[in-house]
């Protein structure tokens, strides 16, 4: 398949990957009374990736370009970023495909830890949580809602009921 049939597929996913994903990012954000919310921007960036891999994947192979431009380099077809669909094909195919499958299954770990490592410095969050001051005391067990006595009302306030008068006596 012609390159130039590549990149404008790429272009018009990645155009409307950000148009759609990240134009619903933005009326959620500056318009919050659409309704759309978190959920809506989740579902406009699932759904345009599905839809543009659907209706250009098979001619650039995926949606990132960086992806594109790396197998274009190294004059490849296509490939997996995903261990487990690597393993499934790789265990079919047998030799050289089992022979590069360590890297599928080390790579995406050892970013993983990259970006653990990575995060504090970058946020500027450690991500502890603040321990509390004091503790339950260890002297005493509480195993049911029976043993914590009075402090718990008897039985909960029904929907109708007016709540009591604090002026009343």
């Amino acid at each position: 398949m012609a390159m130039s049939r590549r990149l404008a597929a790429e272009f018009i996913g990645t155009f409307l990957l950000v148009l759609a994903g990240c134009g619903s990012a933005v009326i959620a954000l500056t318009l919050p009374g659409v309704g759309i919310g978190v959920l809506g921007v989740a579902l406009a960036f699932g759904l345009t990736v599905l839809t543009m891999a659907y209706a250009v994947g098979h001619i650039s192979g995926g949606l990132n370009p960086a992806i594109t431009v790396g197998l274009s380099l190294a004059r490849r077809s296509n490939t997996s970023v995903n261990p487990a669909r690597s393993t499934g094909p790789a265990l079919f195919v047998g030799g050289w495909a089992l022979r590069q499958l360590w890297l599928f299954w080390l790579a995406p770990l050892v970013g993983a830890a990259i970006a653990g490592l990575v995060y504090p410095f970058v946020t500027g969050d450690s991500g502890a949580e603040p321990i509390a001051e004091s503790g339950q005391d260890p002297t005493t067990t509480v195993t049911s809602a029976g043993e914590l006595g009075s402090s718990l009302p008897a039985s909960p306030p029904s929907a109708g009921a007016n709540p009591p008068d604090p002026g009343a006596r």
